[in-house]
This record gives C-alpha cells, sequence and structure tokens, in this order.
C-alpha cells in the first residue's frame, strides 16, 4: 500500500501545480491508516482469538455472523467517532473533503480486522493479490481524477480501499459457509 501511494506521488507530483495537493492527500492519508489501526486493532486481534478457538471446536459456522456483527459495530461506533472527529478538527476543509476522510476511516478500519483474519488463517496469496489489484485501482484512478485536488485523490483511495474489503470478504465468505448473517457472541 505504501508503494501504490508513492508511485502515485512520484507520477502526480512531477507536475508542479500538484505538489501541494500531493502533500495534503499524503498526510490525509497517514493520519487516516494510523487512526484506524489504532481505533479497530484491538477489535481484530480478539476477533482473530475467536475465530481460532471456533475452528477449534468445529463451529467454524459463527465465524461469517460474528464477522459481520463486528464490521457492523466498527461501522457504526467508527463512523460516528470519525464523524465528530472531522466536525470539530478540520472545519476549514470542505464537506467532500470531511465526507470522504469518515469513508476511509470506516473502510480501513474494517479492513484491517479483515486482513488480521486472513492473516491468521495464512492465505497470504489472496490477501497480495487483492492489495495489488486495489492499489492499482487507486493509483489509476487518482492519476485520472488528479484536476479534483485531494478530493479526486481520497475518492480514489476510497473506491480502490472499498473494493480490497469486498475481494477480501468474498475470499473469507468462500471460506466459511455461515447459518446466520449477523451475529455478536
Amino acid at each position: 500500500s505504501i508503494l501504490g501511494i508513492l508511485i502515485l506521488a512520484i507520477l502526480v507530483s512531477a507536475i508542479p501545480q500538484y505538489h501541494l495537493t500531493m502533500s495534503v492527500f499524503q498526510v490525509s492519508i497517514t493520519y487516516v491508516v494510523a487512526g484506524s489501526l489504532i481505533f479497530s486493532g484491538a477489535a481484530g486481534n480478539s476477533f482473530t482469538r475467536y475465530v481460532a478457538d471456533q475452528i477449534f471446536l468445529n463451529r467454524s459456522t459463527f465465524i461469517i455472523s460474528n464477522l459481520n456483527g463486528l464490521m457492523l459495530l466498527i461501522t457504526t461506533v467508527g463512523g460516528i467517532l470519525s464523524f465528530f472527529y472531522v466536525l470539530l478538527l478540520f472545519p476549514q476543509q470542505n464537506i467532500v473533503y470531511r465526507f470522504l476522510l469518515i469513508g476511509c476511516f470506516i473502510v480501513l478500519s474494517n479492513i484491517w480486522v479483515v486482513i488480521t483474519l486472513l492473516t491468521a488463517l495464512k492465505d497470504y496469496r489472496a490477501i497480495l493479490e487483492a492489495f495489488f489489484l486495489s492499489y492499482l485501482i487507486i493509483v489509476s484512478l487518482a492519476y485520472y481524477l488528479r484536476d479534483y485536488g485531494v478530493d479526486g485523490f481520497l475518492f480514489s483511495f476510497l473506491v480502490g480501499q472499498l473494493l480490497l474489503l469486498l475481494n477480501l470478504l468474498i475470499v473469507i465468505y468462500k471460506e466459511y459457509p455461515t447459518n446466520s448473517v449477523i451475529d455478536f457472541h
């Protein structure tokens, strides 16, 4: 992911008028990544322990429904917290930037939980392929939307991260059948 952002920075920063825009984008993404890791880290690690227990007990049908429950919780709490965060700390930014920042935070928070689960399952190839595709889309779309400034870059990042999350979820959903949609064990 860092390599993808660096490639984008090299492509766009070669044009002098985008130099400041790229710096603002990189700082924004750095804070969103750090904040989402801090916010969702404990949940992801606890969930991995829960998954290991369910696999040991031959009750893997509970994994997907509880993952959905955890993601709903992360999305709700993360959405509320990030809304107030951007409302209070980014009053000088436009509304599009703030909502894109909230979206990136929520999606990344969910991605960390899903990646922690896939890493625990040792499905490194699926993770690598999903990241490669996602960041290829981010770099391409951001370069195309560069005239929209930071908003265009953040939109590209959000679209790529949503596709990454969906790809990772498809891998997990194929791996584990379930009997229910959502659960909170």
